[in-house]
């Protein structure tokens, strides 16, 4: 292989006279800024500090096997494009060669790698099953809590004045419906204030379990309120029962998604972490089962949810730690064991391994030392919990993740959907649907009460169907080139597998669909329209045979926009925005607004249904619009950002300001809009800027299409934005073949360990 043949392909990106580039590049790796030199000072000192034995006994790594590690590090998440830019100048030969030598992976490897770029998560290994089996049974046993209160026994149960419909036959009126009212609301204060900010803590006094001993604690915490508040002989000894289980929600929704964010491999991240909303609602289903099975004994429904925290101690046992929680603390044996675990593959498990490591050393030299120089060599001890806390507002790149995150989890409760979560057991009753018994009636009173377990059944398949859709929408669509349409995707052992590309107007339309931000805002503004239209239905007179049909009907597609948007996105975009150090904090703060805003719905929806349930409603539906604009105006999209470690150029100051700066605008004078979906891009214009060039992002919008994420259509419907790449001048640019494969005779130079 010569070397004017080398020099034909630019893997890296860098350089010029049109060579082709891997696409999707990404800046914040600090490996592709390393030569070959550096690689092997700072991987021997990460072997001699953290793998080689004192004592003789064998490694559980060996340095050589860092080292390829390291080196496939430079192309993560790249390895298809790095495999077709090396192909196009080598043989087969020398393609195994240099997966001999950590510059292409080996067959093993790549069909590894392969698997979790892969939709079908059945193929990763066991473990990593086990350890989302754990994180759906969290998700599941918070939505059984959830409807597993006793509402429609409790009260009588402990003497107070409270019935089907309310106090006295009214909503409110008496002491003992604040006490009612209290007892609900607590669960989802002490969810917001004491379960995300205890996470922390938790984490680090269980040390030899991490994030998986928290969980469990977590676990314990659900188990023991459920079991304690059957128990229960006053209203103020259920009180503190739900006290409890508000730290056990609050901890499991500040920990689980952390956890499974970084135990998927990247490329299934969005869609598998669609499961916290799906499992929610799948357990707020069996929660409902169960309270309509126990229907004459509150007891034994309280008792129910004790049944799902169980399974869960008992899985969550066997699942696997997170490696970045044990890197972060030092443990980089266990981080290897449980990357290996996770990855199948021991040359992926170093990869990732260095991937993580430098990427924490790069952020702790930014984070702790405000060093305009990276040194990675630096030993760094992890930050305690305030000095994390006080990063929060004092960096301008974790503000900006700290604005976005409470924006989405406000959504959620802005969309309006806990007035059905929070008065299910009287909706039918109190929203007037049909003809209202009297209070001493007991028989219809009675009837009434099992009518609204049932309709808490059917709101829990209704919700758990409509989240399973989220997995499908999550991702956005991928840019699709001219030449590429219709084009096969894959051709296994002589055969041609096609795959249906949408175009035209059916690719416009689904972009209004397709990925977080765009979700998200589609299911608000659909949902605001079913919520006004519903507003009016609720008017008709009880006797009108047709309003309880229609208000179920428009109840059900309410939820067909909520369930897979504002159910799904805002717990998923929360686990994904926070940089490393710091991201248990980072989530504790976005479920702090989620469960504050729950626990205010919970004491003063009852009372406003008081008001008038078309008021309520007619409330919720500016709120929703409301939600939209908020979301539109300090929410990037993160599609495009398929690393955990990507998300902090999103949230980059100037970026991000010029991002929300550029969407007042639009909001201000929408016939930008316009200008901005008819701009055309010239045929063979380039997607960027070339280097040099003078920088023209804070006016994306009016730079027309190109360079722009799939999903941006110019509209308040639409997610994808315009992409928020710039170069960085300081960088340095990347090599070509000709450096990245040296050569001694025309064969590939391997990495030694010396």
């Amino acid at each position: 292989m010569s070397g004017e043949k080398e020099a034909q392909v630019d893997i890296e990106g860098g350089g010029g006279g049109g060579k082709p580039k891997l696409k999707d590049q990404r800046d914040d790796n600090p490996i592709k800024r390393f030569s070959e030199d550096e690689i092997k000072t700072y991987v021997d000192a990460l072997y001699k500090k953290n793998f080689e034995s004192k004592t003789g006994t064998i490694s559980i790594v060996s340095r050589q096997e860092l080292l390829i590690g390291a080196a496939h590090a430079k192309f993560y998440l790249e390895h298809d494009e790095a495999k077709e830019e090396f192909a196009k100048v080598l043989d087969g030969e020398d393609i195994s060669r240099l997966a001999e030598t950590g510059k292409c992976l080996g067959k093993r490897e790549y069909k590894a790698y392969r698997t979790q770029k892969d939709a079908k998560f059945w193929h990763e290994p066991k473990d990593l099953l086990v350890t989302l089996l754990a994180c759906c049974l969290a998700s599941f046993t918070q939505g059984w809590d959830q409807v597993a209160n006793g509402n429609l026994g409790w009260p009588g149960a402990f003497h107070l004045n409270i019935n089907s419909v309310g106090s006295g036959g009214k909503l409110g009126g008496t002491g003992d419906f604040w006490i009612v009212g209290g007892v609900n609301c607590i669960t989802w204060f002490s969810a917001a204030f004491l379960g995300p900010f205890f996470v922390d803590p938790l984490s680090q006094w269980t040390d030899k379990l991490g994030r998986r001993g928290a969980v469990l604690i977590a676990a314990l915490f659900s188990l023991a309120s459920m079991i304690g508040g059957s128990r229960s002989t006053s209203w103020q000894g259920y009180f503190i029962a739900r006290l409890f289980l508000g730290i056990g929600i609050g901890a499991k929704a500040s920990l689980v998604p952390i956890w499974e964010s970084e135990t998927l491999p990247p490329a299934k991240r969005g869609r598998l972490l669609v499961s916290w909303q799906f499992f929610t609602a799948t357990g707020i289903f069996a929660g409902s089962v169960a309270s309509y099975i126990f229907r004459t004994n509150w007891r034994n429904q309280v008792l129910s949810g004790a049944l799902p925290a169980l399974v869960l101690l008992i899985v969550t046992y066997f699942g696997t730690e997170s490696p970045r929680y044990l890197i972060l603390h030092g443990k980089y044996e266990k981080a290897f064991t449980a990357l290996l675990r996770l990855r199948r593959e021991r040359i992926l498990a170093a990869e990732e391994l260095c991937y993580i490591h430098f990427l924490i050393q790069a952020e702790r030299t930014t984070l702790l030392d405000d060093a305009k120089t990276e040194d990675f060599g630096k030993e760094w001890k992890p930050l305690g919990y305030f000095h994390r806390l006080y990063r929060i507002v004092k960096i301008s790149r974790n503000k900006h993740a700290a604005l976005a995150t409470m924006v989405v989890m406000l959504s959620q409760q802005l969309s309006g959907i806990n007035i059905l979560g929070f008065v299910s057991s009287i909706f039918f009753s109190a929203a007037g649907l049909r003809k209202q018994p009297e209070p001493n009636d007991d028989a219809k009173n009675l009837a009434n009460a099992y009518d609204s377990l049932k309709f808490s059944i059917g709101f829990g398949v209704a919700n758990a169907v409509f989240s399973a859709i989220a997995y499908f929408l999550i991702e956005p669509l991928e840019k699709e080139l001219p030449e590429m349409k219709n084009a096969p995707i894959h051709q296994p052992k002589g055969r041609t597998v096609w795959k249906w590309k949408p175009s035209g107007g059916t690719r416009s339309c689904l972009k209004l669909f397709r990925g977080r931000r765009a979700l998200l805002m589609t299911s608000l503004g659909g949902g605001a329209l079913m919520l006004f239209i519903l507003t009016f239905l609720l008017r008709l007179d009880p006797t009108n045979e047709a309003k309880l049909p229609l208000v179920m009907i428009f109840i059900i597609l309410w939820n067909l926009f909520y369930s897979p948007g504002a159910g799904a996105v805002p717990f998923l975009y929360s686990a994904e925005v926070w940089p490393n150090e710091g991201r248990e904090v980072g989530m504790s703060w976005a479920v702090f607004w989620n469960f504050f805003g729950a626990g205010f719905l919970a004491l003063f929806v009852p009372r406003g249904l008081k008001w008038g349930p078309p008021k309520l409603f007619g409330l919720f539906t500016g709120l929703s619009v409301l939600g939209v604009i908020l979301v539109y105006l300090f929410v990037p999209g993160t599609d495009r950002a398929t690393s955990l470690d990507d998300m902090s150029k999103k949230f980059d100051h100037k970026k991000y300001t010029d991002f929300s700066k550029d969407r007042m605008k639009t909001l201000i004078n929408p016939t930008r809009l316009r200008k901005t979906s008819t701009a055309k891009v010239q045929p063979g214009a380039p997607a960027a800027p070339t280097p040099g060039a003078p920088e023209t992002q804070g006016n994306s919008n009016e730079q027309g299409t190109a360079g722009t994420d799939p999903g941006d259509t110019g509209s308040l419907g639409s997610i994808q934005e315009p992409e928020e790449e710039e170069d960085d001048p300081n960088a340095s640019q990347p090599s070509n073949v000709a450096e990245e494969i040296e050569t001694q005779g025309g064969t590939a130079n391997p990495i030694s360990p010396h």
